[in-house]
This record gives structure tokens, sequence and C-alpha cells, in this order.
């Protein structure tokens, strides 16, 4: 078990050193006006970012801790689907299919009416409440049918996340520090995720005891963890602003470019 855990570690650290290294967006520009000046790693140029101001800050919070919440129910989710309600491979990809065609509903349907009902912000936390719900909600649920129609019904907001959360970052920098802050923010997201899957797996088996614990409630606190990670990111997506700063000097809106196509589809 413990191998596994290092393992993941090391990859971990190794997506971190990749991404900085290797992606365009986490490199600094090259200075001077020759082609040929090298690059240099930039972390603490796009940490500077992310930190210069509040919101952009909260944002960064806000995926961290949805990351980790999604991750960890993702851990739990299978085994315990499979090992306490009985899920099926047939089964189981009928419920692949009713979330993503709920999700693809709401990105096609769903994200034009929310933001211009709620704003971004107000669309943001929507999703969250969902996100909240959902872990809860699948916790009640003592047959793969009733998972079913859990996940239909919240997997539209579910889906959405994601592009609202993208639109509004892009948002509050300067488009030629897109790059850096989205490379950045994969970074942080992608380090929150594995990190989530090793300890949940963790606890996983130590609840189940190995998976021989024949009571599905032992898994009961797991959802809620869940749960208060995505209670603890839907009060920071409260405490920002309704009406979202504008990076100065800013000519363009790169979240529009985001949101935009999304938002006339469901006019």
């Amino acid at each position: 078990m413990w191998a596994s855990v290092v393992v993941s570690l090391v990859a971990t650290l190794l997506k971190l050193v990749f991404f900085h290294s290797a992606f365009q967006e986490t490199r600094s520009p090259a200075l001077g006006n020759s082609a040929a000046t090298p690059r240099t790693l930039a972390p603490g140029a796009a940490m500077s970012l992310l930190v210069r101001d509040g919101v952009i800050l909260r944002v960064a919070l806000v995926l961290v801790l949805s990351s980790l919440s999604f991750a960890g129910l993702n851990t739990v989710l299978s085994p315990y689907l499979t090992g306490y309600l009985g899920l099926t491979r047939g089964a189981g990809v009928g419920l692949l299919l009713a979330s993503l065609g709920s999700g693809a509903l709401g990105l096609a349907a769903g994200v034009g009416p929310l933001v211009r009902g709620v704003g971004e912000v107000g669309a943001l936390q929507v999703c969250l409440s969902a996100s909240i719900a959902f872990p809860l909600l699948l916790a009640g649920c003592s047959c793969p049918e009733q998972v079913g129609v859990v996940a239909t019904l919240l997997g539209a907001p579910l889906w959405m996340f994601l592009p609202i959360v993208s639109g509004i970052k892009s948002n509050l920098v300067r488009e030629e520090e897109q790059g850096l802050v989205q490379g950045a923010l994969a970074c942080i997201s992608n380090f929150a995720t594995a990190t989530s899957d090793v300890i949940f797996g963790v606890l996983y088996r130590h609840v189940t005891v190995n998976g021989t614990d024949p009571d599905r409630t032992s898994v009961f606190p797991l959802f809620f963890v869940c749960s208060v990670l995505a209670a603890a990111s839907w009060l920071l997506a409260c405490s920002l602003p309704r009406k979202l700063p504008r990076p100065s000097g800013c000519l363009t809106s790169v979240g529009a470019d985001v949101l935009q196509p999304l938002i006339h589809a469901g006019a």
C-alpha cells in the first residue's frame, strides 16, 4: 500500500516539474528581442500573480478545494458502488451515460441562462451547491437506480462548474498573463487531485477494513468530508464580489472567449 502512495507522490512531483519546465504557459517571456534568448522557469512569477489580488487568490482556493472534493469522491465512489451497492458493468455504463447526457444538456442549454440570470459568481455558487449536495445524496442511495437519478439531476451543474470557473479566472488577469496563470492553476489543481486520490484511497481502505466491512455506512464519513470540502469552496465563492474587477490595461476579455459561446448557445 505504502509503495503505491510513494509512487503517486513522486508522479505528482514529476508532473509539477514538467508543467513548469516544458509548458510554454508556465515559462517567463523571453528577455530582450532575440528569439534565441533562453526562457527561464517562473513559478515565482506565477505565484505572485495569484497572490497579488485577493479575488484571484480566492478563485484559486475555490479551484483547489473543489478539486480535492471531486477527486476524493471519484476515488471513493467506484469501489463503493461496486462493493456495497452491487453495481454491474452494464449498469455502470448506463450510469455514466446518464451523467454525461445531463452534463451535455447543461453545457449546451444551461450555462447561458444561468450566467445571464445570476451572473458568473452566482452561477459558480449554484454549481458548488450541487457539489455539496451530491456526496450526501449518494450516501442516502441504497441501489444503483437511485444513484442514477441523483447523477442525472445534478450532473448538469457539476459539469458546468469547469467552464464557469475557467471564464472567471481568465477575466481576472490581462491577456498576456493568461498562459502563466492557467499553467499555475493547472499545476495546483493537479497536485490537489493527486494528493486527494492518495489520501482518500488510504482512508477508504482504513474505514472499510480493506473492503471487508459489510456495513456501507462505514464509508459515509468520506462522503461527508467531500461535502465539507465543497462547502468550504462554496463559502469562498460567496465571498467573491458579484461584479468581478477587470484587470487594468485589459483591452479584451479572454474569459468571454470561454463563456460567450456557451451563453449564446443557451439563449
